[in-house]
């Protein structure tokens, strides 16, 4: 999975994250670590690169992280460490992930978390001078504690946090990376365009108390609004007339500024000395959740890419009309193992598929990245859907690491209107046209990986108009629907919206059904035919004798002019057809047949015998009489190939404009 990222985004993520890195064998042997690991281990990276870990820190033995870090490679399960370790003279936290046969650690310094829930501690101790508020300081830390994303832990130090300081209204911002800039990232309370003017980035030499706070790192305490003016007159047309003090704190994490707030007060204030630590103590347990909000913010990007990283993106494809969604669960940062994939098969045909890898993290994508490759592998041989699951259940057995993975694959046939579908433990497909929705046709075989084989191949003809949709299940289940519901109701709406353009149908099922609370990831794939693969071609059936390539030629001819085809293309449609037909009857056995699908830009051509050799494309020497056939449909198609069916083969191209 890591390999398939750009090294670009590795670097920015890995070895510049705020976090120490380490990667360690079974053996706990370093194998790589960023610089802020070896600035925590206080080890240059070259020192520690290739060492044990035990070795180097003797005394961590037979301790929790000792244990912790067996138990995860035992269990296969993350393990979090928060503990004081006296060799380097700090507190940290730890989690420790096991990936493949390696022990991925992320870990950093909490001397500062420590110290403020020291604070805490001795806030509560002196209840008798300051009890009550003491008491609302533990409410807001709670709810600062269960506030997820940053817009939430951004509403309650602005709404319960600055309320607890007397203050109705205020501001929080971040300094930029490169540490020239706040990001003010909201204000309130500031009065009518105000907030519109200073929200967004500004310059940390901006002589403005917030800006100055985050440049230095001091808090700047005004107790009246005549002393904030007096200092800052400039600000006048900003500072609302109910602002009678003002206060701006920085955000320190681990001594390190990584903002600033500020506090608008509608009466003037004294600032007393346990005020003014009192302020500093809520400023550090703020700028301890907005980091964390902000990191776990980041993840989610991070996370997010990695998912794109891995899904695919789906190109145009000739007269189909194709829509996808794939929609994160909403707890976490995890990424999950939801995948959708679109393959194009050759001569029209569309593999679709749609499948789910059992758990989430960094060990249920990877798995899905290997199933994903696996599959796409398997489709592009041009297998029937239950040959490739068949297939697939073997690699999912070597590579899922106990993980079940269920797919529903499909095979859609233009010239037919056929869609074969089989699957593995998967929900079935609904197609909707003009009539309604059903579900199609399926035969529910075991998930891949637990070997028991047994997957059925189901066909389906695609009414006129008709489209397809597959998904995963956390599009249609909620707490309040199981899947068999959540699928009646999806081919409700499917059926209501199925005339739409597909990208507002899909848009209008995600809406409808997905549970915006849940956490498990969805998927959505919708298909539609359009043009020519809406329309069904039929099979001219050929004798075996060379006298049927004129009659061939001449049919080819007759089917281009009713479907439009360009002129150019009508010369080498039939020359192709000429060859492929020529093929059949020299080299196939049984009685060949010919079957062509024409748009004004485009043209496919089948041809079937009955025949299992394969077509092999030859170079021939200046002298030799023949063998120049395949070579000659090479240079006028944009595609051939051939497929395997029951009787023998399929040969087809494709001709286009472009070709």
């Amino acid at each position: 999975m890591i390999g398939e990222l750009d090294p670009a985004l590795l670097e920015t993520v890995l070895v510049g994250h705020d976090e120490g890195l380490c990667v360690f064998d079974r053996d706990f042997t370093f194998e790589w670590c960023n610089e802020t690991a070896a600035r925590l281990l206080q080890r240059p990276v070259s020192d520690l690169l290739g060492e044990r870990l035990f070795e180097l820190y003797p005394e961590g033995r037979d301790t929790v992280v000792w244990t912790a870090y067996q138990q995860a490679l035992a269990t296969g399960e993350p393990q979090e460490l928060r503990l004081w370790y006296g060799p380097l003279e700090g507190w940290f936290r730890a989690r420790a992930v096991p990936l493949h046969d390696r022990l991925v650690v992320w870990f950093r310094s909490i001397d500062l978390e420590q110290a403020v829930e020291q604070e805490r501690a001795e806030l509560v101790v002196s209840r008798e001078r300051s009890g009550q508020r003491a008491e609302r300081l533990l409410d807001v830390v709670a709810e600062l504690s269960r506030a997820q994303t940053l817009p939430e832990v951004i509403d309650v130090v602005l709404v319960r946090g600055f309320g607890l300081l007397g203050g109705y209204g205020g501001g929080v911002g971040f300094v930029t990376e490169d540490g020239r800039h706040l990001d003010v990232l909201e204000l309130r309370e500031f009065g009518d365009g105000v907030e519109e003017r200073w929200t967004g980035l500004h310059p940390l030499d901006v002589d403005v108390p917030m800006m100055i706070s985050a440049r230095t790192g001091e808090p700047l305490l005004y107790p009246t609004r005549a002393e904030l003016l007096t200092r800052h007159p400039h600000l006048e047309r900003d500072v609302d007339e109910r602002t009678k003090a003002l206060v701006a704190l920085p955000l320190l994490v681990e001594q390190r500024v990584i903002g600033s707030i500020i506090v608008l007060f509608a009466e003037e204030q004294r600032f007393e000395a346990d005020e003014r630590e009192f302020m500093l103590t809520l400023a550090g347990l703020c700028a301890q959740a907005l980091d964390r909000a902000r990191l776990s913010s980041r993840e989610r990007t991070i996370a997010a890419t990695l998912q794109r990283s891995l899904l695919p993106d789906v190109v145009a494809v000739p007269d189909l009309e194709v829509a996808v969604r794939y929609v994160p669960g909403a707890e976490g940062t995890q990424v999950g193992g939801d995948w959708y994939d679109v393959v194009q098969l050759g001569a029209g045909r569309l593999g679709l598929v749609m499948g789910d890898v059992m758990g989430r993290g960094v060990g249920a994508a990877a798995t899905m990245g290997q199933v994903r490759a696996a599959l796409r592998a398997y489709a592009r041989l041009d297998l029937p859907p239950a040959q490739v699951l068949a297939s697939l259940d073997a690699v999912v057995a070597d590579v899922a690491e106990g993980r079940f993975v269920t797919c529903a694959y499909a095979v859609f046939d233009p010239a037919d209107r056929t869609l074969s579908v089989a699957s593995a433990g998967h929900l079935p497909p609904v197609i909707a046209g003009p009539s309604g929705s059903a579900l199609a046709p399926l035969v529910p075989g075991p998930p891949l990986g637990v070997g028991a084989g047994g997957y059925v191949e189901q066909v389906a003809v695609l009414p006129p108009g008709a489209c397809v949709a597959l998904c995963t299940d956390g599009l249609v289940e909620r707490r309040d629907r199981d899947a068999s519901d959540g699928l009646e109701r999806m081919q409700e709406v499917l059926a209501a919206v199925a005339d739409r353009p597909l990208e507002q149908a899909a848009d209008a099922l995600v809406a409808d059904l997905l549970d915006p609370d849940s956490v498990d990831d969805a998927a959505l794939l919708l298909v539609r035919p359009l043009g020519a693969a809406a329309r069904p071609a039929e099979w001219l059936r050929l004798r075996r004798d060379p006298e049927v390539v004129a009659d061939a030629r001449a049919w080819v001819r007759e089917r281009a002019a009713q479907g439009e085809l360009e002129g150019g293309l009508v010369d080498s449609l039939t020359l192709v057809a000429s060859e492929l037909v020529t093929n059949a009857v020299r080299h196939g056995r049984g009685d060949p047949a010919l079957r062509v699908r024409v748009s004004p830009r485009r043209a496919v051509i089948e041809v079937e015998d009955g025949s299992g050799h394969l077509p092999m494309r030859r170079y021939a020497a200046e002298q030799d009489e023949g063998g120049r056939g395949l070579e000659l449909i090479a240079l006028l198609t944009e595609r051939w190939g051939w497929r395997p069916t029951d009787g023998g083969k399929v040969v087809w191209a494709e001709l286009s404009a472009r070709s």
